[in-house]
């Protein structure tokens, strides 16, 4: 089984944000990150509940997949709509035959707006 886990499980609306997420292997006993295929993309969803349609999709701007570690970049627009609330958070790892195999799943939080910008 894949799992994973984040920095952080908040951000300010309108932020810029990088939001790190460490994918492991729970059947690997090492402990060692999962090394994430070179044919993979992460998508992350955030959605008002996990059933409902995604309200913001993105990839994950850069990968080190030797370490099973993915960055998810946000910028201003990304969130600025948002409402200051808790989201699902849901990401996976998607190839192009079609599999899609679950990360992480999750609450995210939205807080307040950021006032500098940045």
């Amino acid at each position: 089984m894949i799992t994973a886990s984040t920095t952080s499980s908040w951000m300010y609306r309108g932020s810029t944000f990088t939001l790190v997420v460490d994918v492991f292997d729970e059947g690997d006993q090492s402990g060692e990150n999962y090394i994430i295929p070179g044919e993979d993309i992460a998508v992350l969803r955030l959605s008002h509940a996990i059933t409902d349609t995604p309200i913001l999709l993105k990839e994950a701007a850069t990968y080190d997949r030797a370490e099973g570690r993915l960055y998810f970049a946000f910028e201003p627009e990304d969130t600025e709509d948002l409402l200051t609330k808790g989201y699902d958070l849901t990401i996976t790892l998607e190839n192009s035959n079609g599999r899609i195999t679950p990360v992480f799943q999750g609450r995210f939080g939205i807080v307040g707006i950021n006032l500098g910008g940045e």
